[in-house]
This record gives C-alpha cells, sequence and structure tokens, in this order.
C-alpha cells in the first residue's frame, strides 16, 4: 500500500448517490447471522479493534505529526491541531474501514451489500484519507516554491466527504440494508460535531500556511 494515498477517482456527484438506490434485495437475513454481523461490527467499534491497512497512521503521517510539534512557529501549533483533529475524526471512519477491509469480495458483487461496501471504502474511507494528509502536506510545503495543497480543494473535498456520510446513514436505515451498516452508520454520527468544528480549525491553519509560502511569516 502506498503510504501516501493518491485522490479517489472523480466522478460524477450524482454516481456515489446512484449506488445507494440500488434496489434492496432478499427480504431479511436468518436472524442467527443479523445477530452475529451486528455484534462483528459492534466490535469495530472499540479502541482495541486495531487500525486498518489503510490508515492515516502511516509513517509519512507520524513524520509530519511530530514535525509539526517540534516547530515553534504560528503555522506549526495551528497544524498541529488540524492533524489533532483528524486523529479525533478518523476513530469514527476507523470502523467504517475496518469493516470495508472484513467483507470479503464486496468489490465484486452487485448486490446491495457490495454497493455500501464500495461506496464506503472509495467516498468516505479514502476520501478521508486523501484529505487529512493533504493537510499533513502543510508541514512539508513551507518553502515558496513547493507545491503546496489547494485549501479550496481541502475545503470542498471535506464537504463531499460529509455529504457521503449522510448519504451512508440514510441508506443504512433501509430495513432491506445490510445490518451491520446500522451499528457502523449510528457511530459515525460522532462525525456531525467534529465537521461543524472543521473550519474553524481549517480556515486558520490554511491562512498561517501562505502566509508562510507568501514569505510573510507565521
Amino acid at each position: 500500500m502506498t503510504d501516501v494515498p493518491g485522490r479517489p477517482p472523480r466522478r460524477d456527484p450524482a454516481e456515489p448517490a446512484t449506488e445507494l438506490t440500488v434496489p434492496f434485495t432478499g427480504a431479511g437475513e436468518d436472524p442467527d447471522r443479523v445477530r452475529a454481523r451486528m455484534e462483528r461490527a459492534a466490535a469495530l467499534l472499540r479502541p482495541d479493534a486495531g487500525e486498518p491497512v489503510a490508515t492515516i497512521h502511516t509513517d509519512h503521517w507520524r513524520e509530519a505529526r511530530e514535525s509539526a510539534r517540534r516547530g515553534r512557529t504560528r503555522l506549526a501549533r495551528l497544524v498541529t491541531r488540524l492533524l489533532e483533529h483528524h486523529e479525533r475524526g478518523w476513530e469514527f471512519v476507523r470502523p467504517l474501514a475496518l469493516a470495508a477491509e472484513e467483507a470479503g469480495g464486496w468489490a465484486r458483487g452487485a448486490d446491495a451489500a457490495s454497493a455500501m461496501y464500495r461506496f464506503t471504502k472509495v467516498e468516505i474511507v479514502d476520501l478521508y484519507r486523501y484529505n487529512a494528509f493533504r493537510c499533513a502536506e502543510m508541514v512539508a510545503a513551507r518553502r515558496v516554491g513547493d507545491r503546496p495543497p489547494s485549501m479550496d480543494d481541502v475545503d470542498a473535498e471535506t464537504d463531499a466527504f460529509y455529504r457521503c456520510v449522510q448519504l451512508l446513514r440514510l441508506a443504512s436505515a433501509h430495513p432491506l440494508a445490510p445490518p451491520e451498516f446500522r451499528v457502523l452508520a449510528e457511530h459515525s454520527a460522532g462525525l456531525d460535531g467534529w465537521y461543524a468544528e472543521f473550519g474553524g480549525v481549517f480556515a486558520p491553519a490554511a491562512e498561517a500556511f501562505h502566509r508562510r509560502l507568501g514569505g510573510r511569516g507565521g
């Protein structure tokens, strides 16, 4: 796996929503299997559930965090706060990443469960990681001539990420949706607060970052 993720493939904005309107098939499952799937989903919420392969806690991320923490500038303090905010948000995304990785065959199936796993992996997990690492790049791109991350893109794609979270939660409420998504989607409601606070953490860091690139201190 690449340490620093690339951006998920750009798609028409209607496509993610279309994936989640695939008719749900099958009038429920065996109650014991439903219970087992929901219990497994609940286990993924625990802090000791481990990290997925596709995590934000890579060597690159840790290096950026330590570099920001060692900095003594206003920019370093603001970026540290921003990366800590992403780590708090990751605690709500992590169970979704674990569930997508554990669901064997999800990428190939045409059923509703496979569509929801694909949606979760690409539109939520991958997009969250991409945005988080773009913010981490503010630690390294400090000189004029470095290629800076696009702050407008980060802001817009964070909005897109949150819309996808809301779509998943709406789809998960359907009575014929895969039962484990009811547990996972309920947990992801914690991203409401994360998203509400994101602008207040991101905007000062982005402003200080561009001031630094412009050679005006920070």
